[in-house]
């Protein structure tokens, strides 16, 4: 047993490629070195970044306001038809006996209260449809925000007090 697991490991030695035989791999170019991070702000912090959200448009503003307004006023107009729809609904249920003829006046009102109901839905879809293109005008008419970098002026001060001296510095942005 021992001789047929010498004999494979000498056929397999034999039959896979040398390490050496193999080319070299590229080498990586080293990543840049991270700047060191000043936690304590003793560098020469002389600037400072002060970030500013920019403003929309009149024009971007009136579309976005002008939307929000049509969605609104098209989902107050579905309750209103979706109320008149049910008040008729309710006027129209089975209490009374079923086995007679509507009358004509109401076979209107129930025709009124299904033209109702399909203007309820109609209003709301509108309405949907208005709050996703707000939602959209919104996210693509964002200005972003505005970096300004304010340069802090520094400067020593050495002063001479009776008894002694004074030393500091002055900081303005």
């Amino acid at each position: 047993m021992q001789r047929v697991l010498v004999v494979g490991v000498v056929i397999a030695g034999l039959v896979t490629p040398a390490v050496a035989d193999s080319p070299e791999p590229a080498p990586t170019p080293a990543a840049p070195a991270a700047p060191p991070v000043d936690y304590f702000h003793q560098g020469g912090g002389t600037a400072i970044n002060v970030r500013r959200p920019r403003s929309r448009t009149r024009n971007q503003k009136a579309l976005i306001y002008g939307l929000a307004g049509g969605a609104a006023v098209f989902a107050l107009g579905g309750v209103y038809f979706h109320y008149d729809s049910k008040r008729i609904a309710d006027d129209l249920s089975a209490d009374t006996a079923q086995n007679q003829r509507w009358s004509p006046a109401l076979a209107d009102k129930y025709d009124r209260g299904q033209l109702d109901g399909k203007l309820a839905i109609a209003s709301y879809v509108v309405s949907a449809g208005l709050i996703a293109a707000t939602i959209v005008v919104v996210l693509k008419t964002d200005p972003g925000t505005a970096v300004e970098t304010i340069e802090a002026r520094r400067a020593p001060i050495a002063r001479i007090v009776p008894g002694g001296a004074v030393v500091g510095a002055r900081w303005s942005w």
